[in-house]
């Protein structure tokens, strides 16, 4: 459950109960974007790449395909919807104000905030239209590695659990080619990396194993930890599913 605060050095915002989504949940699935608008804006739409899909008699809804940043955050969200966090991050993605005193403080958005009572993850998507080298990488990575200690805390301060909360830092990527040197450094800052490939995995075992799929997703995110209350129930194989 959230609880307010007072007097704490930061606070997480925008991140809602899964009830709270359920409406959310249902226009992330879609691979379209849509909006209704006067249909005298048609021409306007129609110029800007949209397509008319149904026209009423003052207004039309147009639709089109979502951007492939958008997409990817869309599938993230998903999977951690689908496999039963019990807080997400809202439209828009997560905000870490860095002090709530001050009005004008600072704040880090983060793509896609998944809590439940035994872990927080803290999840940055980053994707190309055409499979390139992100030359801003290792910036991007230092910036969201560098924000764990204040997501923790305010994870701590804003949800209180019975349980001493494992945090991960993760980065979804798409179409990005990184170097060994990239891939060093998020070990190095203990940011885990998942490509469009695990992506299509994990969703695979969703469909396949339901929220159940979340041990062996929360056992790549953090290897090697031991979360007692997440004790795996079924046996987790990685294998390729699927002909």
């Amino acid at each position: 459950m959230r609880v307010s605060y007072l007097g704490a050095e930061h606070m997480l915002e925008n991140v809602l109960p899964i009830d709270d989504v359920r409406s959310l949940a249902r226009s992330r699935s879609r691979t379209h974007e849509s909006k209704t608008v006067s249909s005298a804006l048609s021409e306007e739409y129609l110029s800007a790449g949209w397509k008319a899909d149904r026209k009423n008699k003052r207004t039309t809804r147009f639709i089109k395909p979502k951007s492939h940043g958008t997409y990817l955050e869309d599938r993230v969200w998903l999977l951690l919807y689908r496999t039963g966090f019990q807080n997400l991050s809202g439209h828009g993605g997560a905000k870490l104000i860095l002090n709530p005193k001050d009005s004008n403080s600072p704040v880090n958005q983060i793509d896609v905030v998944g809590i439940d009572e035994e872990v927080a993850l803290a999840i940055e998507c980053k994707s190309s239209e055409k499979f390139a080298k992100r030359p801003q990488f290792q910036e991007e990575l230092a910036k969201h590695a560098m924000m764990r200690q204040r997501f923790a805390n305010s994870v701590t301060s804003q949800y209180p659990s019975e349980h001493k909360r494992k945090v991960g830092i993760v980065m979804f990527l798409s179409k990005i080619s990184l170097s060994d040197n990239d891939r060093k450094r998020a070990s190095e800052q203990n940011v885990v990396l998942f490509d469009e490939g695990d992506l299509a995995y994990y969703e695979a075992l969703v469909d396949h194993l339901g929220p159940a799929a979340k041990y062996q997703f929360l056992a790549d995110v953090m290897p090697g930890q031991s979360i007692p209350e997440l004790a795996i129930r079924i046996p987790a194989i990685r294998s390729k599913i699927g002909p």
